[in-house]
């Protein structure tokens, strides 16, 4: 598995609204459910976009803002602004060509009949099948784009997702 961090730069901004389900004690965006603990976004308050990040607070989550460390309690219905991450197919095979180049095959190219990959926003994730030489079929890698732009790479065949074999030696005590 590898995770590339801040190299993905935000293609715009989306809006939500936020809300709070009753049998969980913590806001989630509207429509996609995502949690926003952790999240650097913007906040619509007063008038104006505050930048700033939620945090996890002893009564309830709490919104910091960076320039004036402003501290306010979210409330369902908020509205909320977050980058806006996506991939593009051409970019999603990059990406999953030189992990499996990294993982010591040597990919081919790709065929221009090969099933096309969509392109995936922020929260999604997609399969790329990447034909390698002297192997009869492609090494898939699944790639996940978190809501904060990081890219998770993970390839079918990776070595620590195989069970190892049984110890053959048997132990006399």
């Amino acid at each position: 598995m590898k995770l590339l961090q801040g190299t993905l730069q935000p293609s715009g901004y989306r809006t939500a609204y936020l809300i709070a389900p009753e049998e969980l004690d913590l806001f989630l965006l509207a429509g996609t459910g995502e949690i926003l603990e952790g999240l650097d976004f913007a906040l619509w308050w007063n008038g104006a976009w505050h930048e700033g990040r939620c945090l996890d607070g002893f009564l309830e989550e709490t919104f910091v803002s960076y320039d004036t460390a402003l501290r306010l309690p979210l409330q369902a219905g908020m509205l909320v602004r977050l980058p806006h991450y996506a991939l593009e197919p051409d970019h999603l095979f990059e990406l999953a060509s030189a992990y499996v180049q990294e993982l010591r095959y040597l990919p081919t190219k790709r065929e221009e009949s090969a099933e096309e990959v969509c392109s995936i926003a922020a929260g999604e994730s997609t399969e790329v099948a990447v034909p390698v030489a002297n192997e009869p079929s492609p090494v898939m890698v699944t790639i996940s784009l978190s809501s904060d732009g990081d890219i998770r790479l993970l390839a079918a065949n990776e070595p620590f997702l195989t069970t190892p074999p049984g110890d053959s030696e048997e132990t006399d005590e």
